[in-house]
């Protein structure tokens, strides 16, 4: 808050709490006016610097989601172990598949017809929904893609063998380097996108456990 004089986010003197600086820490004059963590050592940085973060919540105000084992209160139980959560701010296809996984979920996978038909019911409650904004409207990111040159598969591994008639005109689409991400549209249908595109999508947490994705999908 003064140059070379850092407080916590509560107002408390981080000279009071913790004192274990990197050697030559705080050094920026002025310049840097964030705290960050490398290792256990405290340095000052830019508050624009992005990096990975740790929150902290008093167990006191933990709410907890039993019906889906976990703490987000928005996800939805489905039936199968499976519980969902439609996301109504438009992001691209590997933004979304970021956002599900810091939710220990995974973007929605399609396994038969009765999911499509759950996920395209789910889908409705997001007609009332006005979101501003340049993002494609009435298709949902969901969780497969033909990103690994392999195929069509989820974000699991797993090829995609549905029907040829869940797809968007009863055929899957080629492999190309234009559209790689998969989507579905709000009547259920099956469509691959350009991964750029932003749109809605929809998360899906296991309630027994969670089956990591490809990591090589970040990339």
């Amino acid at each position: 808050m003064t140059s070379g004089v850092f407080e916590t986010i509560d107002g408390r003197f981080i000279s009071e709490l913790y004192t274990s600086w990197k050697t030559g820490q705080p050094n920026s004059g002025g310049k840097e006016r964030c705290g960050c963590l490398n290792y256990n050592e405290m340095h000052d940085c830019g508050c624009q610097l992005k990096v990975p973060f740790i929150c902290k919540k008093k167990l006191q105000l933990l709410e907890w989601n039993s019906n889906c084992n976990m703490s987000y209160l928005d996800y939805a139980f489905g039936g199968n172990g499976k519980c969902f959560k439609l996301h109504t701010t438009p992001l691209n296809w590997t933004e979304a598949y970021a956002v599900c996984r810091a939710e220990r979920s995974h973007l929605a996978v399609i396994n038969n017809r009765k999911d499509l038909e759950y996920l395209a019911n789910l889908t409705t409650s997001s007609w009332d929904k006005i979101v501003i904004g340049n993002y494609f409207r009435g298709i949902y990111h969901v969780g497969f893609h033909s990103k690994l040159q392999a195929g069509w598969q989820t974000v699991k591994g797993a090829p995609m063998t549905e029907d040829a008639d869940v797809w968007w005109d009863n055929r899957q689409p080629i492999v190309d380097e234009y559209q790689q991400c998969g989507s579905m549209f709000f009547n259920g249908r099956l469509n691959s996108i350009s991964c750029d595109t932003k749109s809605f999508f929809i998360c899906e947490h296991e309630v027994d456990s969670l089956t990591l994705d490809h990591e090589e999908l970040y990339q």
